[in-house]
């Protein structure tokens, strides 16, 4: 007597004999492409009795909603239009890899996520081989591997071992975030995130500097990417900053440490190579922003003999500036930091001329352009107010006030 095999019968068998023989399968898409953040899902396929729940179904009844909408243009190949991009096939990848490594015999199944940043593929499992390894391709051990030959027959699915790689390839062409590979364990489940943001998206460099202040603009690259990661993911690690900077993972516990005694991350963990990090969401207003608001009051109290009308008005930027600038002018001989906090203080208020500081400060003009404005200027602190012509006759200097 033939029987199925338990390919077949999750490929292509009936929903209750499938769940008689493997009680936790469970087959989930969901999507959410709303701007409304009270809308949960905006489509979702489960199983809810409608259909036969087995692998072959779901496959084709999902594959269309990865790929419909997508915004990346045809390719011509031998003067032939090709819709199929590299992005459409390496979304078939993930799909056909999350079935063909998932372990049917344990809970949370497959479950894939559309949403507006991007896709991920979950399965029940963990890997048979490191992530790390996995990403750099031509090493795969499937799990299922009848299933991946039955993919197979049908065109789906790339041989063993290059799936990844054409992901890497697909994402890379369209500058996309690099992609993160984990696993997770109580229960056990493999992640593929797919993101469809770019690298470093406007929106996060917005959100870091009203969050980090004047500080952002000195950061270097490698410290931009680690928070821009930490805000767009909702945390970074070890792990994840290897995938996506390539850097050894000592350099990179180095650069997360130092973050954390920044106060720019934190962790409820000691710091490690397995340990979480998030953005400190709760990061004290920068000291340049804090003298400002202590010149403000300064200010205020100035105010106090003027009447209540006048009270209600918004401070002269002159009159600001002077009580900023007050100290240079009294002391001829001041720290180096001491007098850049000044300028970068008074430029917060207004754009100043080199001229309206040499005669704020009761400074040369030649010295203090010398031994301040251009070091300033060169290392991003000051901005100039005409970039394109610095010697334009009316040049003023300004700071970001974030």
């Amino acid at each position: 007597k033939e029987c199925i095999t338990a390919a077949g019968l999750l490929l292509f068998g009936k929903s209750n004999s499938i769940t008689e023989a493997f009680p936790e399968f469970f087959l989930d898409y969901r999507e959410n492409l709303s701007d409304d953040p009270e809308v949960r899902w905006t489509d979702r396929i489960w199983p809810d009795g409608r259909w036969e729940t087995n692998l072959y179904q779901f496959y084709f009844k999902v594959i269309g909603k990865l790929t419909d909408g997508l915004k990346i243009p045809f390719r011509m190949e031998n003067l032939v239009r090709i819709d199929e991009t590299h992005v459409h096939q390496a979304l078939k990848e993930a799909f056909v890899n999350c079935i063909i490594h998932a372990d049917y015999n344990l809970p949370t199944g497959i479950v894939i996520i559309r949403d507006r940043t991007g896709y991920t593929f979950s399965n029940a499992g963990r890997m048979k081989i490191p992530p790390e390894v996995a990403l750099q391709g031509g090493n795969s051990v499937p799990r299922n591997k009848t299933i991946q030959k039955l993919f197979g027959l049908i065109n789906l699915g790339e041989r063993a071992g290059s799936g990844l790689p054409k992901i890497l390839r697909a994402w890379n062409e369209q500058h996309w975030r690099n992609i993160e590979l984990k696993e997770e364990t109580i229960p056990d489940k493999t992640v593929l995130r797919l993101w469809t943001v770019s690298l470093i998206p406007d929106e996060a460099i917005v959100a870091l500097k009203q969050l980090f202040g004047t500080n952002f603009n000195t950061f270097k690259q490698n410290i931009v990417t680690t928070l821009v990661t930490a805000y767009l993911e909702g945390s970074v690690t070890n792990r994840r900053l290897q995938q996506i900077s390539g850097e050894h993972s000592s350099d990179i516990t180095k650069l997360l440490q130092s973050l954390v005694e920044k106060g720019y991350l934190i962790t409820n963990n000691k710091a490690g190579r397995g340990t979480v990090y998030h953005l400190n969401k709760d990061y004290k207003e920068s000291s340049i922003d804090k003298e400002i608001n202590s010149v403000d009051k300064k200010v205020n109290s100035v105010d106090n003999g003027i009447n209540s009308v006048d009270k209600e008005q918004m401070v002269d930027d002159d009159k600001k500036i002077s009580l900023i600038t007050e100290e240079a002018r009294a002391k001829k001989r001041l720290k180096p930091e001491a007098m850049r906090k000044i300028i970068l203080l008074a430029c917060t208020v207004k754009p100043l001329s080199l001229k309206n500081l040499a005669e704020l400060l009761d400074r040369n003009a030649d010295n203090l352009r010398v031994t301040y404005i251009s070091k300033m200027v060169k290392e991003g602190a000051l901005q100039l107010l005409f970039p394109d012509e610095p010697n334009h006759p009316n040049q003023a200097y300004y700071t970001k006030r974030i």
